[in-house]
């Protein structure tokens, strides 16, 4: 339900990933979600996923949402966008935060 209101408030939107870095087989990427079609500078940025991808596994570094839109389900369509690029792949998460243990909880 989050992310069918999320998709009201921000019905354009757009997700980037970019290959950030890779080294001795570990691929570094930041998945990006955007209001509308990405800007040059970032500015329509919702929030990112840091995340790495070695030995067919992904490890999620770090999830940051813009303050504004925090609990209006931007990390979730994040998530949900990982999940559709790596639909066969074991995510790790890590460590969180409270509110990040709250996006990770089994709905």
């Amino acid at each position: 339900m989050r992310f069918a209101l999320w998709l009201e408030a921000f019905e354009g939107i757009q997700f980037a990933n970019y290959h950030e870095a890779s080294y001795s087989g570990q691929h570094n990427f930041t998945l990006a979600a955007y209001d509308g079609k990405p800007q040059s500078d970032h500015s329509n940025a919702l929030g990112y996923v840091e995340y790495s991808e070695f030995e067919d596994e992904v490890y999620i570094n770090f999830i940051f949402t813009g303050e504004k839109f925090r609990r209006q389900g931007v990390g979730v369509a994040l998530m949900d966008e990982l999940k559709r690029l790596y639909p066969s792949t074991k995510i790790h998460r890590g460590m969180t935060t409270p509110d990040g243990t709250e996006l990770f909880k089994e709905k």
